[in-house]
């Protein structure tokens, strides 16, 4: 399609419509929620789809609310929640304010009163993926008339249809506390060179029971250090330890190194990061400062 040629627009307000829309032009069709990724496309000049099928119109994508599940409490947020949405709403500074966190952190207030977490999450390379990993998060996905849940960690492992929608994502209410480190740039839509989130639950001993480590940034598709988790779960927060969990990231995180930042240096960042931050949570817990 040429600048001269503007895209057809439909704008359907069911899922099934728009799914039967997308698969109707295959290639020659694009879903569209906050727009953000289109206008990175022709930022790049690349070339845009003749047909955009919007999703704003379709009901509840948007909504933010508690769901009762077998007697467990979690959150939906749904996948055309904007950015700025995800960092302001009650319920989740309240209890997710890790996400919270990352939301706020992403380009500028303009951006993120466009740009949606389905998006940013359909990106695959999004800052918020790994806070999202570390709260366990799952994904409601539709596709030819059915709706799947899975959890996020193998959502973003394999592959998907073509044509299928973001519906929402469900978060667990766990106790736990995290943390959320972003390094780098923040503008527009470039992703950070390093984003690093943890979350960890450590008993009356100091012992860690349970804990979720998961980087991203630059080219790297974000994921969970599950070695490193390992290493660090039914043992005590200990300094001595660090120089063992600095050799399992390095050999466990393997970022592709940018014009900005070298392998080595975003490994060196990851370690420091959780090393200073799982001792930070450590040392807040034990005194009641959290």
């Amino acid at each position: 399609m040429t600048t001269a040629d503007p895209p057809a627009v439909s704008s359907p307000v069911t899922l099934t419509e728009a799914w039967r829309l997308k698969t109707m032009h295959g290639s020659d069709a694009v879903y569209t929620a906050g727009g953000t990724i289109l206008q990175l496309q022709r930022e790049k000049g690349e070339d845009i789809p003749f047909h955009i099928v919007s999703l704003s119109a379709i009901p509840n994508l948007d909504k933010v609310d508690y769901l009762v599940r077998n007697g467990e409490r979690e959150l939906s947020i749904g996948a055309m929640t904007k950015l700025q949405e995800c960092a302001s709403h009650p319920l989740i500074q309240a209890k997710w304010p890790v996400l919270s966190e990352a939301a706020s952190r992403i380009a500028s207030p303009a951006v993120r009163n466009q740009a949606v977490i389905g998006g940013n999450v359909g990106y695959g390379i999004g800052d918020l993926v790994p806070a999202l990993l570390v709260l366990g998060a799952k994904v409601v996905w539709f596709h030819g008339g059915k709706e799947m849940v899975e959890p996020l960690r193998s959502f973003i492992r394999s592959p998907k249809p073509k044509n299928m929608i973001l519906v929402s994502f469900r978060l667990p209410d766990e106790e736990r506390i995290c943390f959320y480190r972003k390094v780098g740039r923040r503008e527009g839509f470039i992703p950070s060179v390093v984003t690093v989130a943890g979350g960890v639950e450590i008993d009356s001993d100091q012992n860690v029971k349970k804990v979720r480590i998961a980087v991203g940034g630059g080219g790297y598709q974000p994921r969970r250090l599950e070695r490193t988790e390992l290493f660090l779960r039914d043992h005590a927060i200990r300094r001595d330890r660090w120089e063992d969990v600095a050799k399992i990231i390095e050999e466990e995180y393997h970022p592709a190194p940018t014009p900005f930042a070298s392998e080595e240096y975003c490994r060196q960042v990851v370690v420091n990061i959780v090393a200073f931050e799982m001792e930070r949570l450590r040392n807040e817990l034990w005194t009641g400062g959290i």
